[in-house]
């Protein structure tokens, strides 16, 4: 009987080290298709200096072009469309309207495994954009954290910081008065919804 126990107890060890060394499989890449370009046509777009507490609303908001290499695979944060921004004034209650000038190129990129079906975590990189007036100047750099779903063709930034900062803040309103700092976090409110353009489908997501 002693020798029976022991011999199971050797088994069960046996057993626990083979599952221990086998590695839990964890995605690293995903394939975007459609296209071949995306247009994200902004709803509802503000930005929210946090300390401050300073909101700028942004009307006429698009976020467009092409989609790199669909059907191709590449690792979670690399790109998936390059975007040319286009953006209305936006306004500030204090401060007035400020012309918007994208700085650089941006990207969406998906950075990891489905939250739930057919929504991913997603990201806009290498954002940049100058807010200008008479009496504000504001240079904002980051990313912009959020999610894409697939089925409403939407990307959502998430609440509360978004990864983008202001880098630069000049101006007698901005600057003096609202108090805006280099520094501050920005929260990207409302969304972007893909449509398609003419000759294009939408966007999906796959794990290869």
């Amino acid at each position: 009987m002693r020798n029976i126990r022991a011999a199971l107890a050797a088994l069960a060890t046996a057993a626990t080290l083979v599952v221990a060394s086998t590695p839990a499989h964890a995605a690293t890449t995903y394939t975007p298709n459609g296209g071949p370009a995306v247009k994200l046509v902004g709803t509802g777009i503000t930005l929210t200096d946090l300390p401050a507490n300073q909101a700028f609303t942004c009307t006429a908001s698009t976020l467009d072009g092409p989609v790199a290499s669909p059907g191709t695979s590449r690792t979670y944060g690399s790109a998936t469309a390059a975007l040319t921004s286009t953006t209305g004034p936006c306004t500030n209650a204090v401060v007035g309207p400020t012309t918007v000038t994208q700085l650089g190129s941006w990207s969406l990129g998906v950075t990891g495994d489905e939250v739930t079906p057919g929504r991913w975590p997603a990201r806009l990189d290498g954002v940049r954009l100058r807010m200008r007036s008479s009496t504000c100047d504001l240079t904002l750099e980051g990313t912009v954290e959020g999610t894409f779903d697939e089925g409403t063709q939407r990307f959502t930034p998430r609440t509360g910081a978004s990864g983008l900062v202001i880098t630069a803040a000049g101006g007698t309103y901005c600057a003096l008065v609202l108090d805006m700092r280099v520094g501050d976090e920005i929260e990207v409110g409302g969304h972007w919804t893909n449509v398609p353009p003419a000759g294009s489908t939408p966007l999906t997501v796959d794990n290869p």
